[in-house]
């Protein structure tokens, strides 16, 4: 299976497994180790708080990258 399909499949399982109804939006991400690291946007209280689906994935990739230099 090709990587976008990885990433496309990773992202349809987090929406059906956080949304049971409605409409729900998820980021995927590949890192350079080969992990699928995915999010959602999750509710604020404000739009001033508010940030990408993708801000959330690009952070779990950084602390993935960090965790990364410190184990391994």
């Amino acid at each position: 299976m090709d990587i976008e399909r990885k990433l496309y499949d990773a992202a349809v399982d987090l929406i059906k497994t956080r949304y049971h109804t409605g409409w729900g939006g998820a980021a995927a991400m590949y890192t350079k180790g080969g992990r699928i690291l995915t999010s959602i946007a999750p509710e604020v209280l404000g739009d001033a708080t508010n940030l990408c689906i993708e801000r959330f994935a690009e952070w779990s990739f950084w602390v993935e990258v960090k965790k990364e230099q410190h184990l391994g």
